[in-house]
């Protein structure tokens, strides 16, 4: 090992030489695993930094790739997270459009009824309906974008760190909430589109 550099680190303020991080420098990427299994044997074997070890203390060796996997870990199970409450709110979301959906067509029967008897047909009224619903979905999406880019706006900023616009990602969530608009007002157009235009006129 004296062929690396070596840097010790101890905790301040104290008067113990107790190590709590060993730090070594390698001259290329190619000798880290090398050096790391020879560090790893040289702590578990019988040498004096062994035989100097508390039974108590653990010793880990871990390189900057390791530590970069763990914040990654992390970070993939908060997206997971964060993506479960997604999937959550689209299934919440759809819902709410379908309910908003059929009760305009339950008020707006006499109205369907009207278009039929003046010549429209099925596939205008689902059109209709299925635009409707589309912009709700895309209202939803679009207002859902400025919250988000508010919240993490602020998270930055109490956090002091560079705020980024992913672009790619404001779209996705745009398109999504359109094709959840489309996906929302199928059975709703569905039923305007047969309601009975004699049934529809009769109704107050």
């Amino acid at each position: 090992m004296e062929n690396y550099q070596l840097t010790i680190e101890t905790p301040r303020g104290t008067e113990e030489r107790a190590y709590t991080g060993l730090v070594v420098g390698v001259e290329s990427f190619e000798e880290l695993r090398d050096v790391q299994d020879r560090i790893d044997e040289y702590f578990q074997s019988g040498s004096d930094a062994a035989e100097l070890k508390e039974d108590d203390h653990t010793v880990e060796v871990q390189t900057v790739e390791d530590l970069v996997d763990q914040f990654t870990d992390v970070i993939d199970q908060f997206a997971l997270f964060l993506g479960g409450i997604a999937g959550i709110s689209l299934v919440v979301g759809s819902i709410g459009i379908a309910n908003i959906m059929i009760v305009s067509v339950t008020e707006r029967t006499r109205e369907i009824g009207i278009m039929k008897a003046v010549g429209a047909r099925n596939r205008d009224i689902i059109q209709l309906f299925l635009v409707e619903s589309v912009i709700l979905g895309a209202i939803g999406a679009v207002v859902g974008v400025f919250v988000g880019l508010g919240f993490g706006y602020l998270g930055v900023t109490l956090a002091g760190w560079p705020m980024a616009y992913p672009t790619d990602w404001i779209l996705i969530a745009v398109v999504v909430g359109v094709l959840v608009g489309v996906v929302s007002g199928l059975y709703p157009a569905w039923r305007a589109a047969k309601v009975d235009p004699i049934e529809a006129l009769r109704r107050e």
